[in-house]
């Protein structure tokens, strides 16, 4: 995986979700809200795959790139001054998210340099349990 990448995952899941919640009541916390997009672009991302196959459209990063930039650049365009009054407070609900976040990299580090590392499973352990299923 190159950095790249992920960096083009996330502005896919954040643009979907960013088109997504317009339907919704948003959130008054910046961070919050940006944590929504995201999970809001993460479901919408399969049902816009299933819907590019079946309009037989080329599933290419442009297109993507493309289809989920469309809303977030015409609603940049028309209300610049939301974007500038972004409130970045330290609040209870701001450090609990980002002590949410911090478990999230903790966990993340602890699966990617922990038991995944080494190619085989746990001494053949998993297996032996699939043999005997």
């Amino acid at each position: 995986m190159s950095l790249p990448t992920i960096l083009l995952f996330f502005v896919y899941t954040w643009g979907l979700g960013f088109t997504v919640t317009r339907f919704v009541k948003e959130s008054d916390n910046v961070f919050e809200r940006n944590l929504m997009r995201i999970g809001f672009g993460l479901l919408m991302l399969p049902i816009l795959i299933v819907i590019l196959i079946w309009l037989h459209i080329p599933l290419d990063w442009r297109v993507f790139l493309v289809i989920c930039a469309i809303w977030p650049v015409i609603h940049l365009s028309t209300n610049r001054a939301s974007f500038k009054n972004i409130n970045l407070t330290i609040s209870k609900s701001n450090i609990n998210i980002l002590i949410v976040l911090l478990l999230f990299a903790f966990t993340f580090f602890m699966y990617h340099k922990g038991a995944f590392v080494y190619p085989y499973l746990e001494d053949d352990d998993p297996w032996e349990h699939a043999f005997a299923a």
